[in-house]
């Protein structure tokens, strides 16, 4: 369960995102900076929750299914994504 937090919320409904034309089409989220720029702040409480949320289902993945692999650059190869890479351009989310 979530606090009750009018920051949090903001910063968990404020993505923007839109679909790709191509096949498959994918999900493009938008860059962070462009986020921070709306917002006027970073949403650090936002991306702590979502952080969150990955590590557990990291970490369920990894009980459920152990011979797929260990660690976060496996989920990271599954789901398409650069991991550690900080902000930078929007990413492309299969």
């Amino acid at each position: 369960m979530l606090p009750p937090d009018d920051l949090l919320l903001a910063d968990l409904t404020a993505l923007t995102w839109s679909m790709t034309s191509g096949v498959p089409p994918k999900i493009r989220i938008e860059p962070k900076e462009d986020l921070i720029a709306r917002l006027g702040r970073s949403p650090d409480r936002g991306d702590w929750v979502v952080m969150g949320l990955f590590a557990e289902h990291l970490a369920l993945s990894t009980v459920l299914n152990p011979t797929k692999g260990t660690g976060s650059q496996d989920a990271a190869n599954k789901y398409g994504r650069t991991i550690g890479g900080g902000g930078g351009a929007g990413r492309d989310c299969r």
